[in-house]
């Protein structure tokens, strides 16, 4: 019996220091609700935007519609929707400047179209 815990110890270490050592790319818990995704279904709730651990620092007049002068430092959330590729910016801070101690908005950045190709001005026949 003595043995069969041992090796169940020796498993569970293994596990943990696997746990320390790999860099995993999944989601943290951390979802929103894609405003594009439910542009049509305005009932769904599906949490597509997920956020994978990246962070920046921006002025806070870079997430306003249309920008302005503001150029307090908020740090910011980065979620990607993995339904319509969109980028959200989430601010995770309040803005010092113009806006004092109000939370900026989100910034939603789509993902552009693939643009149609040009037509020829040649004609086929000759």
């Amino acid at each position: 019996m003595l043995g069969l815990l041992g090796f169940v110890h020796l498993g569970l270490m293994v596990n943990l220091f696997l746990l320390m050592i790999v860099d995993v790319h999944a989601p943290r818990g951390c979802t929103k609700v894609c405003p594009i995704c439910v542009k049509g279904e305005p009932n769904s709730r599906v949490r597509n935007l997920k956020w994978y651990g990246q962070e920046m620092i921006k002025p806070c007049g870079e997430l306003h519609t249309p920008p302005n002068e503001c150029d307090s430092q908020v740090p910011i959330r980065i979620y990607f929707c993995n339904l319509c590729e969109a980028i959200a910016w989430v601010p995770n801070g309040l803005c010092k400047g113009l806006h004092n101690g109000e939370l900026p908005p989100d910034r939603l950045i789509q993902k552009p179209e693939p643009a149609e190709p040009a037509e020829s001005g040649e004609s086929g026949t000759s």
